[in-house]
């Protein structure tokens, strides 16, 4: 099965973001993480104590009056905190969270080439914030 054209776009500007986070010292905890009735999680990645979600939008043409960001609204927001919400649930109990890490949201801008072989990354740290207490195991 083919992918849609969007979904190619999306997933090519992810693995560009895992790479960019990869040189930057960080670590990827999941990718794609689906959580049912709130969409998913593209990338969770930590360094150090820091874990971050990190929501990548991709664009195959850059356009200043329309930023890649902007399409991170208040509705998409909340499903991102809901979904993060249960990802820290099932880390905590994992292992792979503790209760003294700190978590943030960040966003990841990604405008492709057109051949999509190579990207310019804009990473936007702590893009928005949310109350999401880590539980103790």
């Amino acid at each position: 099965m083919k992918w849609p054209y969007s979904r190619r776009v999306g997933a090519r500007g992810e693995m560009f973001v895992a790479n960019y986070l990869f040189w930057n010292g960080f670590s990827l905890l999941t990718a794609r993480y689906l959580v049912h009735g709130h969409g998913e999680l593209d990338l969770v990645v930590r360094k150090g104590d820091t874990v971050s979600i990190v929501e990548v939008k991709t664009r195959s043409t850059f356009d200043p009056r329309f930023p890649a960001a902007g399409a991170v609204d208040d509705a998409k927001k909340a499903h991102l905190i809901a979904a993060a919400r249960v990802f820290v649930r099932a880390a905590v109990r994992k292992g792979y969270m503790r209760p003294s890490d700190k978590l943030r949201f960040d966003v990841a801008e990604v405008y492709l080439d057109e051949d999509f072989r190579s990207a310019e990354i804009n990473y936007i740290q702590d893009a928005f914030l949310a109350d999401i207490v880590i539980p103790s195991s």
